[in-house]
């Protein structure tokens, strides 16, 4: 990689497969779930990006929905301090840039972000693309994972191949834990049969 671009050994990105055009609080609810399924996959807080097409200042749509987005995500009980939004992705991953656009990522000693949100599926699925044959080009393999959605559901391209396939799997397995033990099914001991949808 160029001098000062730096990437964590593990990055992942949400949500690039379902959700088309979240609103504030459902792209809250992305924040969260990707969150809370990052730190069972790695036993430790991301740094989290929440993407978009200006770092900080800016208005539209979607700086405007990020913003109210972080906001809610800020209010719950088990919010991380690292994350920063709304920004661009070069301010995220390159140091000197992003110091000149304010983000927080380097100045607070955090480091590149180890999970980019989209606030939107256009977005979100164009640079999961663009990574994926970058990352497919350098002999690495990445996996696609849903976030936001009431059950575990995800959406395998028809360019995938077994590592993402089984990726999938095991990623949604530990999402269906995560809602058992997470007491959002009352007593119930197993999820129901439709709990996990692999499109």
């Amino acid at each position: 990689l160029p001098d000062g671009i730096g990437l964590p050994t593990f990055v992942a990105y949400a949500d690039i497969a379902i959700n088309i055009d979240p609103t504030a609080e459902e792209l809250a609810k992305i924040i969260s779930t990707s969150i809370s399924t990052y730190q069972a996959l790695l036993g430790e807080d991301p740094v989290v990006c929440v993407a978009s097409h200006e770092t900080h200042t800016g208005e539209g749509n979607y700086m405007d929905r990020a913003r109210e987005a972080l906001e809610i995500y800020s209010e719950s009980e088990d919010a991380v301090k690292t994350i920063d939004g709304p920004c661009q992705l070069d301010a995220a991953f390159h140091e000197k840039t992003g110091n000149s656009k304010g983000a927080r990522f380097y100045e607070a000693g955090w480091g590149a972000p180890s999970l980019v949100i989209f606030t939107n599926l256009d977005s979100g699925n164009t640079n999961y693309k663009t990574l994926k044959l970058i990352s497919d080009s350098a002999g690495l393999k990445n996996n696609l994972c849903t976030q936001g959605s009431r059950l575990p559901v995800d959406d395998l391209s028809r360019g995938d191949e077994w590592q993402q396939v089984y990726g999938s799997i095991t990623v949604n397995v530990l999402k269906c834990q995560q809602l058992l033990h997470s007491g959002a099914y009352g007593e119930l001991k197993q999820l129901p049969t439709d709990a996990v949808t692999i499109f």
